[in-house]
C-alpha cells in the first residue's frame, strides 16, 4: 500500500498520472483506477502495489493507517526531490 495525500483536486490529478506512467514505465500493469477529477480518495490497483492519493481531510476521516497500523513502514522521504 501506498497513502499520500495532496491539498488540492489538481495535484491530487498529477500525483495519479505520475504514478500511472511510472508503474507502466516500470512494468506494472493497471488493473483499476477509482476516482474522478471531484474524488476526494483516488484508488490505484496495480496488482502487488495499491495506491491511495487522499485529500487531506478525507485521509484523516478514513484512517487507513490505523487499519493497516501493524505492517511495516517505508520512509521514502530520501527519494522525494
Amino acid at each position: 500500500f501506498v497513502l499520500c495525500s495532496a491539498s488540492n483536486e489538481r495535484l491530487m490529478q498529477a500525483i495519479k498520472e505520475s504514478v500511472v506512467d511510472e508503474c507502466q514505465k516500470h512494468g506494472y500493469d493497471i488493473k483499476h483506477v477509482e476516482g474522478g477529477k471531484t474524488s476526494k480518495w483516488i484508488l490505484i490497483d496495480a496488482g502487488d502495489i495499491v495506491c491511495h492519493i487522499f485529500d487531506k481531510n478525507e485521509r484523516q476521516n478514513y484512517n487507513l493507517e490505523k487499519l493497516w497500523g501493524d505492517m511495516p513502514q517505508l520512509d521514502v522521504s530520501e527519494y522525494l526531490s
